[in-house]
């Protein structure tokens, strides 16, 4: 087993066991020789498995497996990051409001629960207005709610990317030492879309889609990126960055949430590399006549090359 940086520049940890049998359709778990300790230094990391064959192996290839980790200062995650696929709603429950999100066990006290940070994927609508909620832990119940948030077109991931929304609470939850708790992301208009990401597998009974309009409630297989932001008691979280739009100058610790309006689209003419929230203002020159030969349907601006 071999830890890794996300560059695999930096060697953390290297540890193996014992040569075992292990019989053709069987399986078995067996502990490796030294325990690891993760690292504490912030970053992200990836766990390499890698088991050796002592006979001719015609598939190497599925020997060897890898887990992505992320050590942050203040968010929990379960998820593995960049988005790998979004959940859909079974059929009987499209149009419904839907609930997504993970089990949480907090172990440490004196922490409160300031926002939700989740990723939204491909199929959502730009508009959609979505809340982050926490409920106890066999979801019966809602402890409390975000502040709602719009979606924008900046904010939605294709697969690979990591793009993250922030949902605030107005009042930061307090959460208790060895307590359970479910914290999920949801829309608000049961006619607009949400496709929440996923990215890696998630433990039996620990992640779950929730419909609160029709009482259903089904486990999920793969983790939904749907994390914690946690910080101690009496802080004050929020945007330090002066030069973004949604800048808090009450907070004393960041929390990621700073938004930088601008054009988002790389096809534009005016494309921004530093917004992460599109304004509108992207243009694109073109051909707008329809009926031009050449006419471009994503032009905003005419360059005056229509051909006819």
């Amino acid at each position: 087993v071999v830890v890794l940086n996300s560059t695999g520049t930096s060697l953390y940890s290297q540890t193996s066991n014992t040569a075992f049998t292990l019989n053709a359709g069987s399986q078995t778990t067996h502990s490796i020789a030294n325990s690891y300790n993760p690292p504490t230094a912030p970053g992200d990391y990836r766990i390499t498995y890698h088991l050796n064959m002592a006979q001719a192996d015609q598939n190497p290839p599925n020997n060897r497996d890898t887990l992505d980790f992320t050590i942050t200062s203040n968010t929990y995650a379960r998820d593995e990051g960049p988005m790998q696929s979004v959940f859909v709603p079974q059929s009987q429950y499209l149009g419904q409001r839907h609930h997504v999100g993970n089990l949480y066990e907090i172990r440490t006290p004196g922490y409160q629960l300031t926002s939700i940070a989740a990723a939204v994927g491909t199929g959502t609508a730009p508009g959609t207005v979505v809340k982050g909620y926490v409920y106890n832990s066999d979801l019966s119940t809602i402890l409390a709610e975000s502040n709602p948030y719009t979606i924008n077109q900046a904010d939605i991931n294709t697969p690979g990317e990591e793009k993250i929304i922030i949902l605030p609470f107005s009042t930061p939850f307090p959460v208790a030492d060895d307590s359970i708790y479910c914290v999920m992301i949801g829309n608000v208009n049961p006619a607009e879309v949400l496709r929440v990401c996923r990215s890696g597998n998630s433990p039996d009974n620990t992640s779950f889609v929730r419909y609160p309009d029709s009482f259903g409630l089904f486990y999920l297989i793969t983790t939904p990126v749907v994390r914690m932001n946690l910080f101690p008691l009496g802080v004050i979280s929020g945007c330090t960055d002066p030069e973004a739009a949604n800048y808090n100058p009450t907070a004393t610790l960041d929390d990621d949430s700073c938004l930088y309006p601008g054009c988002t689209n790389p096809l534009a003419d005016n494309y921004d590399t530093d917004a992460n929230f599109d304004d509108g203002s992207c243009v694109l020159a073109g051909c707008t006549n329809p009926l031009a030969d050449n006419y471009n349907p994503a032009s905003t601006e005419d360059d005056g090359s229509c051909l006819f």
